[in-house]
Order: C-alpha cells, then structure tokens, then sequence
C-alpha cells in the first residue's frame, strides 16, 4: 500500500492483493479513520478479502501532519 496527499485529499493505493477486486485502486479516505480487514458483515470501511488479515486488522487515523497505521492488536500482525 502506499498512502499519500494530493490537493489536500489522503488516497490508499493498494500496489499489490491477494484480493484482486483491491488491487492497483485507489480509496480515498474521506474519515479520520479508516478501519481495515476482512470482515464483510462488521465494520471494517475497506474490506478486503485475505487470509492473511484479521478481521479488524489496522486502523488508518488520518491527522494533521499524516495518517498513522494502527494495528488493531491483530492475531496476524501489521
């Protein structure tokens, strides 16, 4: 993943994913944060489909100097 500020606007560019609906797109991240895992029916905002990735698996907390990536105290590791 590679996350940057264009025009004031925070895009995740997902470079590389198991899950193939994921990757080379961009998700704008319009909250303050944003909750990443595999869980479809929670309340993750970017769901991505991988075993490799505990259902609440990180957090992306989008502040006024950048976004920080949290893990979630995930089982798989951030």
């Amino acid at each position: 993943m590679h996350i940057g500020n264009r025009r004031g606007v925070w895009r995740l560019h997902v470079v590389a994913c198991p899950d193939r609906r994921w990757a080379g797109r961009i998700a704008i991240l319009f909250d303050t944060e944003c909750r990443v895992g595999r869980d479809v029916h929670g309340e993750t905002e970017l769901c991505i489909e991988d075993a490799a990735l505990s259902r609440e698996h990180a957090t992306l907390a989008v502040t006024g100097v950048g976004v920080v990536v949290r893990d979630t105290r995930s089982r798989n590791g951030t």
